[in-house]
């Protein structure tokens, strides 16, 4: 079973809306026999789980077969970029979570949560579900602006699966005995009241011991007081930090971030790594890799000192959306000095070259229409504005490299 992904065995995942998911990279939703959607804050895990669109999802899988809801992963591994599903497969064996594909569960042993959408930043290629910041923002746009922002709106219809009504936060005593590991998403788990008070739930209850606990997080945030808290109570703890490239374009990616700052964090963070007694702390890098940064990738890895540092691991994850922003929506001579860039550091980084392998067959797998050329502008414009600065303006004063590939890509 070549296709096989344990997701739909061991996982759940959530929307911000608090729709269920087998997983975050699925294209659909679970949905019950008369069509409707499962939100997570209205119905009981064990209704979601053990549903019929549950059943036959696995049922696919057993057979071989490719699920047409797991696109992202097949496109993902066609060009050679390792998916979702083959990295969770290892995660499985490495975490030691109970997978038998031929069994029927009733709850999962993993999660991967959403609790609202709390955030401190407004980064380009983000929305307005996974940020607060962002919705203020994408409110305040003019119904123009907001159609060629790119960007969704936040619509909640029933609330998030943090509130006062949720089914889900009711029932913790009836899934959290089942938990192996839990993913803290967001907006941002640091800036969420509603993650702090989860996670001291399951310490109080005595849930954490046996738990493997993994947060995502933008890097703007760092209490020692907190983290000693979670070393000392839960099973492990895996620090994901959401980095995309260094100093200017970094901030210029994630508005409202200082470089300075989090580059502070990063190595208050590093300082527990390096303690004997926290064997069970790791930091993950997650680089969203746009034509912006894409030339940043051996600054950044020299700024994490990697792979020096232990417990650390990377992953550079292309972007193919905002489409203005992938790798693929460049001239073809930008392109050429990506393939040339990233063949280069693969001779230094070489444990990372399938993932350096990916992005290069990603920048030459589309080129962008002339109307998604024009959608790309549109949504660039909107931001700017929204932001107070010019993009042409602020890639003039840092890159005169970046500044003539932007002119050029998108004939300004």
């Amino acid at each position: 079973m070549d296709n096989l992904c344990a997701h739909p065995w061991v996982h759940l995942s959530n929307y911000p809306d608090g729709r269920a998911q087998p997983c975050c990279e699925f294209t659909g939703y679970i949905t019950k026999e008369d069509g409707t959607e499962y939100y997570m804050q209205n119905d009981p895990v064990e209704d979601i789980y053990t549903s019929q669109y549950m059943k036959s999802l696995r049922e696919e899988f057993r057979q071989g077969k490719r699920p047409s809801q797991c696109v992202n992963c097949w496109d993902k591994e066609e060009v050679g970029i390792k998916s979702k599903r083959q990295m969770f497969n290892e995660r499985v064996n490495i975490l030691g979570l109970p997978f038998d594909p031929n069994a029927e569960p009733t709850y999962p042993v993993e999660y991967q949560l959403t609790l609202n959408n709390s955030c401190n930043l407004r980064c380009r290629m983000c929305n307005p579900e996974y940020s607060s910041a962002w919705a203020k923002d994408f409110n305040s746009l003019s119904p123009s602006d907001k159609k060629y922002s790119g960007k969704r709106p936040a619509n909640f219809i029933h609330k998030q699966l943090y509130n006062p009504k949720s089914i889900f936060m009711d029932d913790i005593d009836k899934w959290a005995p089942h938990l192996y590991s839990i993913e803290a998403l967001g907006g941002d788990p640091l800036y969420s009241v509603a993650w702090y008070k989860l996670i001291d739930y399951l310490i109080e209850k005595g849930y954490s011991k046996n738990i493997h606990l993994a947060m995502s997080t933008n890097g703007t945030f760092f209490n020692s007081e907190f983290v000693e808290k979670v070393l000392a109570n839960f099973k492990t703890f895996g620090l994901a930090l959401s980095i995309d490239g260094v100093g200017e374009v970094f901030n210029y990616l994630r508005t409202n971030a200082d470089w300075n700052k989090v580059k502070s964090n990063i190595e208050n963070y590093f300082s527990y790594l390096n303690l004997d007694k926290n064997l069970h702390f790791n930091v993950h890098f997650t680089y969203s890799v746009t034509w912006f940064n894409v030339l940043q990738m051996q600054d950044f890895l020299e700024e994490i000192n990697y792979p020096r540092t232990p417990r650390v691991s990377v992953n550079f994850l292309p972007i193919t959306y905002p489409w203005g922003m992938a790798v693929f929506a460049t001239s073809a001579e930008y392109k050429l000095k990506v393939k040339n860039y990233l063949e280069q550091i693969s001779t230094k980084y070489t444990f990372l070259h399938n993932q350096f392998q990916g992005i290069k067959n990603l920048t030459f797998s589309k080129e962008l229409s002339t109307k998604e050329l024009l959608s790309a502008i549109r949504a660039d414009h909107v931001i700017d504005k929204l932001r107070g600065i010019s993009t042409l303006d602020f890639l003039k004063d840092v890159d005169s490299e970046l500044y003539e590939e932007y002119k050029k890509t998108f004939k300004v």
